[in-house]
This record gives C-alpha cells, structure tokens and sequence, in this order.
C-alpha cells in the first residue's frame, strides 16, 4: 500500500485539536500544546463527530490527536481523515501497546502513535518529533518478530519499484534489516538513537508496501545507490 504521507513534511502551528473522550487527559494534552508548543488556538471534542464537525469549520486545524479503539474500523476511519484532510498531521493516542494495533495506524497514515501511559516528557518529545516533520512512534512498534510467509501478509504491487523512492539512509537501514540486525544493533551501528531507527523501519515499510519484516525478504534488493546518506 502506498501513502501519500511525506516524512518530511513539517507541521505548522496555526491550531489543534485534540479529539479523547478522557476529560482529564484531553484538556491537560491540549494545555501542554498551548503552553509548551505555542499552537494560535487549540480545540478540544470529546467524541469523533463532534470532531469532523471542528475540523470542517475550521480549515486552519494543522494538528490532530485522536483516541481511538483498536482495529480495522479505527484505521479506515484514519484513512478517510488523511484523504478528507491531506495537510492534517495525525496522531493516535491510545492505551494500547499491541504492535499490530500501531502498525494499523502507521499504514493508514498517522504521523505518531503515542502511549497514554508515557510520561509528559515523552509525550512532549513525541509530539516535537511529528512537529519537526518525523514519525513518532514506541520503540517495540518496528521490533515485529518475522513470521512464515503465510501470515507475512500481502505484498504491494509497487513493492519491486518503489525502492527507489527510499533516502539514501532508509536504503541501508532496509539492507540491515534483511540481515536480520534488530533495531538496537541497527541504532549502534549507524550511531543513531532507536527512535530514529523506528521512523526509518515505518517508512520502509509504508513506502514498499509491506507489513513486516518476513515481507521484506521477498522484495528484490534494490540498486546500488552512489549517493552518500544523508
């Protein structure tokens, strides 16, 4: 599956909207965006149509964090919010630590996944991540073990092209991660922290259209490319 997703596409910070039917939680994250981001307005909605309803009134919304269940309905509904609103940068914010549940966000586009039980720190460090154009995600999201082909999941029909789509950077990561280094010897080696290696390994992977590392292994290698990584 292909996103229309661009890594490197900064969010401004002309307003948010922070979307948890959480009281407590809603209005202290929209605080920390205030005080601490310095968004020119941030809007709270307890459910999800209340929510479409803000962002259709107000076209200047550039954030949005959503809590939101687990499972295909969620990702479908994330998938609608990214082609109804392309520039939205999205976050999911959830109590769920299963890494098939972030995978599901990451494909259908969001630019971070965020635990509810981090810390304010590393709330804040995540969303300074997505707002420097990076995507933020918990460090075991990228730690899928390889599975048998068969629950390896489909291959993109683009997944043989679009490797050449990939930074010089996310070409060697990807060469790593077919020799089956994890992400903590993959961080040593390039001398970067893991949570880099995390962003890298989800855009590899939204890039090729693949779910896991078992799909990768059945991409061809991509050419040699001259450039020096970035």
């Amino acid at each position: 599956m292909k996103s229309s997703f661009n890594e490197n596409m900064k969010c401004d910070l002309a307003a948010a909207l922070v979307v948890d039917d959480d009281e407590l939680f809603r209005t202290s994250f929209a605080e920390m965006l205030r005080r601490d981001f310095h968004f020119g307005a941030v809007l709270e909605a307890r459910t999800l149509d209340r929510a479409l309803e803000v962002l259709a009134e107000r076209p200047d919304i550039s954030f949005a964090s959503f809590e939101l269940p687990t499972g295909e309905a969620s990702a479908r509904f994330l998938q609608k919010l990214r082609k109804t609103f392309p520039r939205l940068c999205i976050i999911v914010v959830s109590s769920s630590r299963r890494p098939e549940d972030m995978l599901l966000a990451v494909r259908a586009g969001v630019r971070g996944y965020l635990l509810k039980r981090w810390s304010a720190g590393e709330i804040a460090a995540a969303v300074t991540r997505v707002l420097e154009g990076a995507i933020s995600l918990p460090a075991t999201v990228a730690q899928l073990p390889a599975q048998p082909s068969r629950s390896a999941g489909p291959i993109s029909k683009t997944a043989g092209k679009a490797d050449v789509q990939l930074t010089p950077r996310q070409r060697y990561v990807l060469q790593l991660l077919r020799k089956g280094k994890s992400n903590k010897q993959i961080a040593r080696e390039l001398n970067i922290s893991q949570s880099t290696v995390n962003s890298h390994t989800m855009a590899i992977y939204r890039t090729l259209g693949v779910h896991n590392r078992a799909s990768l292994a059945a991409i061809p290698e991509p050419p040699a490319n001259p450039r020096q990584l970035s």
